[in-house]
């Protein structure tokens, strides 16, 4: 386990020192950085489709460096409808989509300022309310020793500056100060001072996503110390039913005992409930409703900042039309990408929304092309150069009045020729076995496609030809020798076996194995007629 540990600890590091590289050599070109050069750079660990990934992502975003695809557009062309484009979608759910959103305004930079900050008040809100209970103060003091063995990386949980990644001392007193929180909140814990721990966990911001798992986690919780609080409640009522009635029968006063066993055990339950949240179950009502509240208001603005900027999912999703996937699926797949811009984005940073959000909404849809639209997958950032090819293609193909050649290509886009190559490979599609061929289409592909596995009628029988001649040759050495020469050369199907397993299985020396193999190898050489037999075999003419 220590050993497992280190490992992740190692991993952790390896991935901090990554982002700082990157985000370093961004700025040193101007706060930009192409796509793909970005993917060259980052080990297949970290790569496409991984949380480690979209840490990285996250980290240069908030630092300010614009990541860069290779057909990169102004804000104001992505948001353009153009109506030769909504004809070529063709479909009429989707016609009717973007006829609904058609009319929908943009958000101005105060709008998306608001539904921010009410985001943000909700978060906080929520965040706030469940560190106010014993729960939620011991599952962070969970998530604090898990950070503290490695594994869990600090930045998942609590938000760090984002000179965290670029300076070493920034990154120094970061780690001192979240661990200085660390050791106040243990003491307080100590001494029981649960509102002043509340207000250090909100200062040090934890990762929204991981503070829903645990709600959701109290909610269920929850659900169970209701059940045991009613049916305590129900008990009551029927003891005291039963207390007050003037007359009881003789199975009525054995109820009200086994009642009262019940009653005491429920007690305790409530009890061990209460200590477990540190509120009551009125309290505890009360908080879960105002979590409930708060995460609807959450929703509600987060909502309305995506609405807000649906037309540019339209916007990009129209540049990946006839790529594999339906418009709509792209639409789908690019408000995904949306939420989660929607999700990440931090007003106080100063940048536009929808800057933030066209590279969510596009890796969201590259993802997506990848995942679903081919047979076999091709990563993101081959994608992406396939559609480079393709388009220098068309391009070349116009000005030369033929197809470009894979020299013409790569020297256009100046690109390796076996990149070129690579791409335009991966980009074909497989062909199906079973596709018909013929005027008829009465045959298959697969009918004239060698299967290299079985090999030929021809090769089976020659094959079966020389067991049957290897066997009569066998037939003329004792028993001994057959079985010691088919064990050792696999004559029975089975794998060759070594002189000591043989050895073993015959109860015999390893040495008298061999002796006994030499002794029948011997006598085929010797034997005219055993060795004309195979002789035969090997030159039939």
């Amino acid at each position: 386990m220590p050993r497992q540990k280190g490992l992740v600890k190692n991993r952790i590091q390896r991935l901090n020192k990554l982002i700082s590289r990157l985000i370093k050599e961004a700025k040193e070109s101007g706060n930009k950085v192409k796509y793909e050069e970005l993917i060259k750079k980052i080990p297949p660990e970290y790569g496409e489709g991984t949380e480690a990934f979209d840490v990285i992502i996250t980290a240069l975003l908030d630092n300010g460096i614009e990541i860069e695809y290779h057909d990169r557009k102004t804000l104001s062309e992505i948001y353009e409808f153009e109506d030769d484009e909504e004809s070529k979608i063709g479909d009429d759910p989707a016609k009717i989509y973007l006829k609904q959103i058609a009319n929908l305004g943009l958000l101005t930079k105060e709008q998306e300022v608001q539904y921010s900050k009410e985001i943000d008040d909700a978060r906080n809100g929520i965040t706030k309310l469940l560190f106010s209970t014993k729960y939620g103060i011991k599952k962070f003091l969970k998530w604090v020793e898990q950070i503290e063995y490695g594994v869990l990386p600090l930045e998942e949980i609590v938000s760090v500056d984002p000179n965290y990644w670029t300076s070493k001392k920034k990154n120094r007193e970061e780690k001192e100060r979240i661990r200085s929180a660390f050791d106040k909140i243990r003491q307080l814990y100590e001494k029981k001072k649960f509102s002043e721990i509340t207000e250090i966990i909100l200062e040090l911001k934890p990762n929204f996503r991981k503070v829903m798992e645990v709600v959701e986690k109290m909610k269920e919780m929850f659900r169970k110390f209701e059940e045991v609080y009613l049916r305590k409640k129900d008990i009551e009522i029927a003891v005291s039913e039963l207390e007050n009635s003037s007359l009881l029968s003789e199975d009525e006063s054995e109820d009200i005992g086994s009642l009262k066993e019940e009653l005491k055990k429920l007690e305790k339950e409530v009890r061990n409930y209460e200590n477990y949240f540190g509120y009551s179950y009125e309290e505890m009502k009360q908080l879960i409703e105002e979590i409930n509240k708060l995460f609807s208001q959450y929703e509600e603005a987060k909502n309305k900042m995506v609405k807000g900027n649906l037309r540019l999912v339209i916007g990009v999703a129209k540049k990946f039309l006839n790529r594999g996937l339906e418009f709509m699926d792209l639409v789908q797949e690019g408000n995904a990408g949306l939420m989660k811009a929607a999700e990440k984005f931090d007003y106080r940073k100063g940048y536009k929304f929808s800057t933030y959000a066209t590279w969510w909404i596009k890796q969201s849809i590259m993802r997506a092309i990848a995942d679903h639209a081919r047979t076999i997958r091709i990563p993101i950032h081959m994608i992406e150069t396939i559609m480079r090819i393709t388009k220098a293609n068309r391009i070349l193909t116009q000005e030369f009045g033929r197809e470009p050649t894979y020299e013409e290509i790569s020297e256009y886009l100046n690109m390796p020729i076996e990149k070129v190559r690579q791409a335009i490979e991966a980009a074909k599609e497989p062909i199906s076995m079973d596709k018909p061929i013929g005027k008829d289409e009465d045959a298959y592909i697969g009918d004239f496609i060698a299967d290299n596995v079985y090999g030929t009628p021809f090769e089976d029988a020659k094959r079966t030809l020389l067991r049957e001649k290897i066997m009569e040759v066998l037939e003329t050495l004792t028993l001994r020798e057959r079985k010691i020469l088919i064990m050792r050369y696999g004559l029975d199907g089975r794998p060759p076996r070594s002189l000591d397993d043989i050895a073993m299985e015959l109860g015999i020396s390893r040495e008298r194995v061999r002796q006994i193999e030499a002794r029948a190898m011997a006598k085929i050489k010797n034997n005219e007629l055993r060795r004309q037999k195979l002789i035969q075999l090997i030159n039939p003419e």
